[in-house]
């Protein structure tokens, strides 16, 4: 950004240093044109400047709002006391630590195996329609309990 700026500041100058040469070796009448030009030049090639300036100071803040909002984020997954999972196509996409402890399996294997596999047995129908439901977009509430299978446990 600073590169940019001061790129922008010498090209700015260099138009500057240009328009009064030029202006010194014309008459009167033409040194009134050229100035106005020159005027019209600098002023536009000043907006620019400001305008980059101002955009690398929003497009900064925000990066520093997103970068805060992301680390919060991963705080809270990783130091969660409850397993949050996100399942894509049936599979674990994304577990936090906590997840892999109560399943006692590790990351390789979680994202190889099927939902409905660490579904406790008595418990896969009523779990495979609520799953259904909540992909067609009826409402079937945000809490439901059931049990599942690690590789060692069931909970």
């Amino acid at each position: 950004m600073k590169k940019l700026t001061a790129f922008l500041l010498t090209i700015y100058l260099f138009f500057i240093a240009i328009g009064y040469s030029d202006a010194m070796e014309t008459t009167q009448a033409e040194y009134v044109r050229d100035y106005s030009n020159l005027r019209h030049i600098t002023l536009m090639i000043g907006l620019v400047l400001v305008s980059v300036v101002i955009w690398g100071i929003k497009e900064k803040r925000i990066n520093i709002i997103l970068r805060e909002s992301e680390e919060k984020y991963k705080l809270l997954f990783e130091n969660a006391v409850e397993a949050i999972m996100v399942l894509q196509d049936g599979k674990f996409k994304i577990f936090n630590p906590i997840a892999e402890k109560i399943l006692k399996s590790d990351a390789n294997r979680l994202r190889s195996v099927n939902f409905m596999e660490v579904v406790y047995s008595e418990d896969k129908e009523r779990i495979s329609k609520l799953h259904l439901d909540r992909l067609s977009g009826k409402e079937s509430g945000t809490k439901h309990t059931f049990r599942i299978v690690g590789e060692k446990a069931i909970w």
